[in-house]
């Protein structure tokens, strides 16, 4: 045997004894240091839930005893999902993490009642150590909703090793709610400008709007989930959407309520409130079920809208869902699914909506969208703003013809997939910001400074007072 290869044998036999003996020789050994590292585990865990909590009053959502057994193995679950994703990379750690994962979704499947549910979290419980979910993702759309819910998936980043979960309890009230509003589509569509020139209404295709609360969410700025998300990549229609009703009502407390003092009168600042602002969310959503889809040509090939308008075509279809929406408001109030005065309450929600986004990114495709909105009711009398107070006002009557409008111009421009119309209303004068609303950015600019400034002050004296003590 040569010297040169002496090495090499060396070498390979170290790695055959680390990697073939080792698991079987010393599998006992292996198992008590597991063991141990797990009993670790749950001590901090233990500590961290009491810490820790949930962002939803389990008490309110009406579980039962099984249900908040359950709830204790998906908090935990969560935990070691948190644990995984801290991982760099798939090490001895990381699969002891995934076991026991496993091992709690299929003690929540034990306490389940009905079998969908129990069906799921075991094949959830299986995808879990294998990092593959697509069995568990259509079990999950197969199961009826229930009050308690977990959904886990790799995160939709590219080249992303990382899990999203998301514990939820369904509200009820809100998911009863939407139904309704399904329900009443056909009406609705019925009322929609064009309607005749538009696809023929299938209620099998529309995909069912769950409202829920998130407990402990890890990801505290996302609204919504349409899951499985594969499902919108293939073009199919078998998924449902999932609306955060608490991380919305958090985001609207914090951001659209204060905001609505600083760009309305009091008096119609008061009109906005949050049980609007989820209507007209749920109300966009299916509003994206209205739309023209296709053109068919001469020669018989279908061509897709979103295609044949390319870059411009999410900007124009949120103006015409957003419209359409607002537009179907009538048709709620006729059939007393709405109360008579709430349309008022809507459109100033609206509005406060769209000046956020617009001050968030005005070049943004949303921010874009919303910009062309403001302009068209600024332009048409809906809102006015008032140069001595430096407020805008909403006239009903002039924003339910202002929003008939935008709906008609989207759909006719949608509907003819004329690429060089869209431009015009998308890059046209409409996309830069009216005079108004600069005036009235400046005017909020000028108040945070003003605040910031007084905020400074008290903070100063405070200090100076603390200093003579």
């Amino acid at each position: 045997m040569s010297r040169k290869r002496i090495p090499l044998l060396v070498v390979f036999v170290f790695f055959l004894t680390v990697s073939v003996v080792t698991p079987f020789a010393g599998s006992e050994e292996v198992k008590k240091q597991e063991a141990g590292e797990v009993k670790k585990e749950e001590k901090k865990e233990a500590k961290q839930d009491v810490k820790s909590g949930v962002t939803v009053d389990v008490e309110k959502a009406n579980l039962d005893e099984k249900s908040k057994e359950q709830l204790k193995c998906f908090t935990q679950i969560q935990s070691l999902v948190k644990k995984l994703n801290d991982q760099q990379g798939e090490d001895r750690r990381g699969k002891i993490f995934r076991r026991r994962a496993a091992r709690l979704l299929k003690k929540a499947a034990l306490l389940s009642t009905d079998t969908l549910q129990k069906e799921y979290l075991e094949a959830l419980s299986a995808d879990i150590k294998s990092n593959n979910f697509s069995s568990s993702a259509s079990k999950w759309l197969n199961q009826t909703d229930h009050k308690l819910d977990i959904i886990i998936k790799p995160e939709p980043h590219k080249n992303s090793k990382k899990l999203d979960i998301f514990l939820l309890v369904k509200h009820e009230e809100y998911s009863k709610t939407a139904k309704k509003y399904i329900s009443v589509m056909d009406k609705m569509l019925g009322k929609i400008p064009l309607r005749e020139e538009l696809v023929p209404f299938d209620a099998s295709l529309i995909s069912p709007i769950i409202v829920s609360d998130v407990v402990s969410p890890l990801k505290k700025n996302q609204f919504m989930l349409v899951f499985p998300d594969d499902s919108i990549k293939t073009g199919t229609n078998k998924f449902k959407i999932l609306i955060f009703r608490n991380i919305l009502e958090t985001y609207f407390n914090d951001f659209l309520k204060p905001l609505s003092l600083q760009i309305f009168t009091k008096k119609q600042a008061e009109l906005v409130d949050f049980n609007s602002y989820l209507t007209n969310i749920i109300l966009h959503r299916l509003s994206h079920y209205f739309g023209p889809i296709f053109l068919e040509q001469e020669s018989d090939r279908v061509v897709l809208i979103k295609d044949k308008l390319k870059d411009l075509f999410y900007c124009l279809e949120e103006i015409r869902a957003e419209a359409t929406a607002l537009y179907s408001i009538r048709t709620l109030v006729d059939d007393k699914l709405l109360s008579e005065d709430q349309d008022k309450n809507i459109y100033a929600t609206y509005l406060v909506s769209l000046f956020k986004r617009i001050s968030a990114d005005p070049k943004s495709k949303t921010g874009t969208a919303a910009l062309i909105q403001l302009n068209q009711h600024l332009r048409s009398g809906a809102v006015t703003f008032d140069l001595n107070s430096k407020k805008m006002k909403m006239d009903k009557e002039q924003m339910e013809k202002s929003v008939m409008r935008l709906a008609l111009s989207a759909t006719r421009v949608e509907k003819t997939g004329d690429y060089e119309e869209a431009q015009r209303l998308i890059k046209g004068s409409l996309a830069s910001p009216a005079d108004e609303l600069k005036e009235l950015y400046m005017n909020l600019k000028k108040n945070k400074k003003t605040r910031k400034a007084g905020k400074a002050k008290k903070k100063s004296r405070l200090k100076i007072k603390r200093d003579k003590k």
